[in-house]
């Protein structure tokens, strides 16, 4: 499972920690306690297993991802609270999933950080718009597009407690957005609406955005969590140049 990704890579650590031991190759053994900090490019690990990543999140609805209703208000259109409201969203790209720098982890005794930069170099939003403007009415849709997204990441594990925790996951960059109407397209009020709401369609999304990928994060740490909890022993692969295989 895709849980268990995020567990080995996690484990690789205690393998280069303590690799002058290859007895102690699982959790149910005691980890040194001390005050070195050890870092970890885990580069090698986060791209062999990218592609069952975004396998996983094919299978899993996850391409495209759904996106819930909103309603957003018109400015600068004169009238009776003028909006645009958004049904059948769809997401489109988030399995084009690379890191756009080093994957680091950090080891502090039994405490582990993993600090982590992904990228998409595309994503796509599709709606279906309703406009409403006085008795004016238009139904059709619209398709907007980030030039690319830049997500941080860090994550935690305590071997102590078994216990996997997400620290963080925030979008530090958002690269150009485009929005276009598909439908009335000569409809001058339809483009001024439109065209009205492009900003705050923007940052509405990438709020979303946001908030969809920790939900997600969120639920597969849950499993993470729930995973270890059932384990009275959880073998550790010795670190070698040959990565384990895992099936979804």
């Amino acid at each position: 499972m895709i849980f268990r990704i995020v567990f080995l890579i996690c484990t690789t650590a205690v393998l280069v920690c303590h690799a002058d031991n290859p007895e102690n190759n699982s959790l149910d053994g005691e980890i040194t306690r001390d005050h070195r900090v050890t870092e970890i490019n885990l580069n090698r690990w986060f791209d062999h297993y990218l592609p069952l990543i975004k396998k996983y999140m094919a299978m899993h609805n996850m391409e495209p991802m759904s996106l819930p209703k909103m309603s957003l208000p018109v400015p600068d259109i004169p009238g009776f609270k003028p909006k645009v409201e958004l049904n059948n969203g769809l997401l489109h790209g988030a399995s084009n999933i690379t890191r756009s720098g080093n994957i680091i982890q950090r080891v502090y005794g039994e405490l582990v950080d993993v600090d982590m930069q992904l990228d998409w170099k595309e994503l796509q939003v599709d709606y279906d718009y309703s406009l409403k403007y006085f008795f004016y009415k238009r139904r059709g849709g619209l398709t907007g597009k980030f030039g690319h997204l830049n997500v941080g990441v860090m994550g935690s594990i305590d071997f102590k407690s078994r216990k996997v925790d997400l620290r963080y996951l925030k979008i530090v960059d958002a690269g150009d957005f485009s929005l276009k109407l598909r439908g009335h397209l000569v409809d001058p009020v339809a483009n001024a609406g439109l065209k009205a709401v492009t900003i705050a369609f923007r940052k509405r999304m990438l709020r979303e955005m946001e908030y969809q990928m920790n939900a997600a994060a969120q639920l597969k740490i849950q499993e993470v969590n729930n995973w270890l909890a059932d384990q009275t022993s959880i073998p550790i692969p010795h670190l070698t140049d040959e990565l384990p295989e895992i099936s979804l």
